[in-house]
C-alpha cells in the first residue's frame, strides 16, 4: 500500500503532467478540427475532414486514458479518473462553444451532430475507464480512504447490466442531465465545463444512493462499480441532452438563441464537456454521498 505522503506526491506529479503536457496536446488535437472555411474549431461530427476529425478525438481520449492508466497503476481508480478528467477538460476548453458552432453552421440539425459526437466520445471514454477499472480491481482498497471503492463492480462490465445498476444509471442520467442543463446558463467554455462537473457530482451521488438502497445489509458502501455506472449515466446524458434540445426548444430556436446570446441549457454542452464533467465530478459525488450515508448510520 502506498503511503499517504508518497501517494500525494505521485498524484501531483501526474496532475502536472496532465495539466501541462498531455492536456494541451489533447486540446490541440481537438481544437484543430475546423469548419469548411477553416476559421474556427467546430464539432468533431461536423469537421471538414471526418477521418482526421475522428482521429483527433481518438487521440485526445487516448492521451487521457494513458494518464489515467498510469494513475491507476501508481495510485487508485478514483485518482486515475481525476487525472484523465484534467486532460478531457483541456479537450473541452479547446472545443468550439456551441453558440459559435450554431452561428457558423446555421443548421437546425446541429443537435444531431452533438449527440453523435457525445456518443462516440462517451464510448471511447468508457473503454478507457474499463481499462482503468480492470487495473484498479487488482489492487486492495486504500484503508486511509474511508469511502474508497473499486471503479468496476466485482463481476466486471457484465455486472453493470444487473437490475440494480441499470436502475442506478437511470437515476444518474436524469439527475446528472438535469443538473448540468440547469447550471449551463451560457455556452462559455468555463461555464459549460463547470456545469458538467456539477452534473457529474449529482450523477455520482444519485447512482451511489440508489445502488446503496438496493444493496444487501452486509455490502460495503459505496457499492463497487458505482463510479463506472455514474460515468455511463453522464455519457448517456450527453447523447440525450441535445436530442431533447432538438425537440425543446427546437433546432430553429437554438440557432436564434445563438445569434441573440441567450443559448443555455442542454443545447449548450458538447461531448467533451460531459466527459470531463463525468471524470472530474463523479468521484466527488460518490465520496460525498457515502460520507452523508455514513453520518446517518
Amino acid at each position: 500500500m502506498i503511503l499517504p505522503m508518497r501517494k500525494a506526491i505521485i498524484y501531483w506529479i501526474l496532475a502536472a503532467v496532465a495539466l501541462l503536457v498531455a492536456g494541451p496536446i489533447a486540446g490541440t488535437l481537438v481544437g484543430g478540427v475546423r469548419t469548411d472555411a477553416g476559421t474556427m474549431p467546430t464539432l468533431i461530427a461536423a469537421g471538414v475532414a471526418p477521418v482526421s476529425a475522428w482521429g483527433a478525438a481518438l487521440g485526445a481520449v487516448g492521451l487521457a486514458a494513458v494518464v489515467g492508466v498510469v494513475g491507476a497503476l501508481t495510485i487508485n481508480g478514483a485518482h486515475a479518473m481525476n487525472l484523465a478528467g484534467l486532460v478531457l477538460a483541456w479537450c473541452a476548453c479547446r472545443s468550439a462553444p456551441m453558440d459559435a458552432v450554431l452561428r457558423d453552421l446555421h443548421s437546425t440539425s446541429v443537435p444531431v451532430a452533438m449527440a453523435l459526437e457525445a456518443l462516440v466520445v462517451g464510448a471511447l471514454c468508457l473503454v478507457g475507464l474499463v481499462v482503468i477499472g480492470k487495473i484498479d480491481r487488482t489492487k486492495p482498497l486504500d484503508a486511509s480512504e474511508a469511502h474508497a471503492t473499486h471503479v468496476l463492480p466485482e463481476g466486471g462490465v457484465r455486472a453493470l447490466l444487473s437490475a440494480s445498476m441499470v436502475g442506478s444509471c437511470v437515476a444518474g442520467l436524469v439527475v446528472g442531465g438535469v443538473v448540468a442543463s440547469l447550471v449551463a446558463f451560457e455556452p462559455l467554455k468555463g461555464q459549460t465545463i463547470f456545469a458538467a462537473i456539477v452534473g457529474g457530482v449529482g450523477a455520482g451521488a444519485a447512482v451511489n444512493l440508489v445502488a446503496a438502497s438496493r444493496a444487501g445489509a452486509h455490502t460495503k458502501l459505496p457499492v463497487a462499480g458505482v463510479p463506472t455506472a455514474a460515468v455511463l449515466s453522464m455519457m448517456l446524458a450527453g447523447v440525450v441532452a441535445p436530442l431533447v434540445a432538438l425537440v425543446w426548444p427546437g433546432g430553429g430556436t437554438l440557432v436564434e438563441q445563438a445569434y441573440s446570446g441567450t443559448l443555455s441549457g442542454p443545447g449548450a454542452l458538447i461531448g467533451f464537456d460531459w466527459a470531463a464533467g463525468a471524470f472530474l465530478g463523479v468521484p466527488v459525488g460518490v465520496s460525498w454521498s457515502s460520507s452523508m450515508m455514513h453520518e446517518k448510520h
